[in-house]
């Protein structure tokens, strides 16, 4: 009625799934009574054959197990791009907050766009904390309207002082 092919197919799925019922549901054929009576027939010719078949399933559950666990973990790699993430988010929440409380200072509080100028003391007062190319990235300040405006902060800061 089945073919040798249709047999031996239904004894690999039998074999990787474990179950009569769910090979039978994943095939669609043969019936119960049948896929039982050919799992007897090949225990007799070979009694080692099922014992292999679980062994084998055994084997590549354990591998697949290690491919998920292998999968959960980050690599190195992508640790270090997470973190520099969160350090780049830490350096804009930094200047966002040193920006609101400069505001919240003055005494006439608007939401007007931040001056150079402004940048600039803020860039200098996170400068210890952060690098000046990141800073200057984040707050959007060329390299040279920064310096512009630090060495004027300067000029200022040693007028006073006289």
């Amino acid at each position: 009625m089945f073919s040798p092919f249709q047999k031996a197919e239904a004894l690999r799925i039998y074999d990787q799934v474990g179950s009569v019922d769910r090979t039978i549901r994943i095939l669609g054929y043969p019936t119960r009574r049948c896929l039982y009576g050919w799992i007897q027939e090949r225990s007799e010719q070979d009694p080692t054959a099922r014992r292999k078949a679980i062994r084998v399933k055994r084997d590549k559950d354990m591998v697949s197990k290690e491919v998920r666990k292998q999968q959960d973990i980050l690599s190195a790699e992508e640790v270090d791009e997470l973190q520099e993430k969160l350090r780049k988010a830490q350096m804009t929440l930094d200047i966002l907050q040193e920006i609101v409380r400069r505001k919240q200072m003055q005494p006439s509080f608007t939401l007007a766009p931040v001056s150079q100028r402004e940048k600039t003391e803020i860039i200098d007062l996170l400068r210890s904390k952060y690098s000046l190319h990141e800073l200057l990235e984040a707050a959007a300040i060329d390299r040279s309207a920064y310096y512009y405006h630090h060495n004027a902060l300067e000029r200022r800061r040693s007028e006073t002082e006289k």
